[in-house]
């Protein structure tokens, strides 16, 4: 069981590898290569801000809150329960997969190639 508070500014490369019950509050400012992997019952707060590559894999039960800002590709699997809110703003490029029982809202602003 863990809770993660974590904060990443600058450019920053970031592997991350989280399993068991995990809350998450992470903010990411800057030009940042992040590649995360969730694995159980997980609720995840996250802040992108900058020039991001994103590759998530999120796996059981999720709760996932997510707000892209800036220049972003994003690519995203969940496979699971999940309940998902994810805010993109600015040119976004999306990739993402749902396999399970998902509740998704999801807001684009700006220019955005999206394939779900």
């Amino acid at each position: 069981n863990c809770l993660v508070v974590t904060v990443y500014s600058g450019n920053c490369l970031v592997v991350t590898v989280y399993s068991g019950n995990c809350l998450v509050v992470t903010v990411y400012s800057g030009n940042c290569l992040v590649v995360t992997v969730y694995s159980g019952n997980c609720l995840v707060v996250t802040v992108y801000s900058g020039n991001c590559l994103v590759v998530t894999v999120y796996s059981g039960n999720c709760s996932v809150v997510t707000v892209y800002s800036g220049n972003c590709l994003v690519v995203t699997v969940y496979s699971g329960n999940c309940s998902v809110v994810t805010v993109y703003s600015g040119n976004c490029s999306v990739v993402t997969v749902f396999s399970g029982n998902c509740s998704v809202v999801t807001v684009y602003s700006g220019n955005c190639s999206v394939v779900t």
